[in-house]
């Protein structure tokens, strides 16, 4: 927290929303008036910080993280329970980690992790409890940074968040092996090369269909892995059957016996589904793959495993409208006579999970 009025400049993402100024000038008096400490806290079905205030805090000073925090909706990720204060998150968050964390709690320790489109930094503190040796969150949004900012407060976890996209991954590994190299040449008389440092480890959840281009988005998580390295990539799957049915549906008795072997061979193609507007109505999505067509994606762009992990529809058990975010949810993003189809009439959400490995 300390010092980000003054490197406000640095940080130009955050001019771009006009509540963020005020929400830092807030988040720097929540510094002065409670300094920051380590809490104690426990990843359970949520980030639970127990007890968030000294004995001898000051009169309010509760009343001020409570009205603070309701200001810094919307609450994408979570739950967080801050002592006594629950923050009920839009998406219930542990049911993807409760999901991945079996095929990635060996890799994490003394691991060099990025999480790509990390929000406000739920998965970063859960992947803290496991020892990893350097974490960096990647998201462009002002609102989630200062998010991060105000949990951490509490936790004082020495995470990196990185103001920058998926796109930037590039750029950011050569400032970070530059900065490198010009410590190593300043601490010795002899100039070599040093060896590139990448990530052990990246995170991609639920970023993959926000982009218009695939193949470059799984070529940077790609090249800023180390080889052999692991990425963990989620994204919504169009189903191949259910695009065969819709397909066999349409067609007189006769015609549906006559091509149903040809339509059995035809729906185990490589399918993509490309929407006309938006898809649950999210204007930016813009690919939606087969598992087929996800796993082809992957191999061409630097991958040498694929390895499918999952798949689970989206429900409100998992994604549901709270008081904590300031606008609608899946509740309202499907057809409201038919919760197996979006308002557009596509399949409803139905998400996959893969675990990839660098060659």
């Amino acid at each position: 927290m300390q010092n980000l009025l003054e490197n406000i400049h640095d940080k130009y993402h955050l001019l771009r929303a006009k509540p963020i100024v005020p929400l830092l000038c807030r988040l720097k008096q929540l510094s002065e008036d409670l300094p920051k400490g380590k809490c104690e806290y426990r990843y359970d079905r949520g980030i639970r910080i127990p007890q968030i205030l000294p004995k001898n805090h000051k009169q309010g000073i509760y009343e001020m993280i409570e009205s603070l925090a309701w200001d810094l909706r919307s609450w994408r990720k979570g739950p967080f329970f801050l002592g006594d204060l629950h923050i009920d998150s839009e998406w219930q968050s542990f049911v993807k980690w409760d999901l991945l964390l079996p095929y990635a709690q060996n890799l994490l320790e003394n691991a060099i992790v990025g999480d790509i489109g990390c929000n406000n930094g739920f998965y970063l503190f859960a992947m803290s409890l496991h020892k990893a040796r350097k974490l960096v969150g990647f998201d462009p949004s002002a609102l989630f940074f200062c998010q991060f900012c105000f949990i951490n407060h509490f936790l004082d976890l020495p995470i990196e968040y990185e103001l920058l996209g998926v796109q930037d991954l590039d750029e950011y590994l050569k400032s970070q092996n530059t900065l490198k190299s010009h410590k190593t040449n300043a601490l010795s008389s002899r100039s070599g090369a040093t060896k590139c440092e990448k990530f052990d480890v990246l995170f991609c959840l639920g970023v993959l269909y926000h982009r218009s281009d695939v193949f470059a988005t799984l070529k940077s998580l790609a090249n800023a892995l180390d080889s052999g390295g692991v990425a963990f990539v989620d994204t919504l799957v169009i189903d191949e059957i259910d695009l065969g049915e819709e397909i066999l549906a349409s067609l007189p008795q006769e015609a549906r016996l006559a091509l149903s072997e040809k339509l059995e061979r035809f729906t185990k193609m490589e399918f993509v589904l490309s929407p006309k507007k938006s898809y649950a109505k999210m204007r930016n999505v813009f690919f939606i793959p087969s598992v087929r067509a996800f796993e082809g994606w992957a191999y061409r762009c630097g991958f040498g495993e694929v390895e499918l992990l999952a798949i689970v529809p989206t429900t409100t058990d998992e994604q549901r409208q709270t008081k904590w975010i300031t606008s609608l949810s899946l509740e309202s993003f499907l057809d409201e006579n038919d919760s197996t189809r979006t308002s557009e009439g596509y399949p409803a959400p139905k998400r996959a999970y893969f675990k990839l490995r660098r060659k």
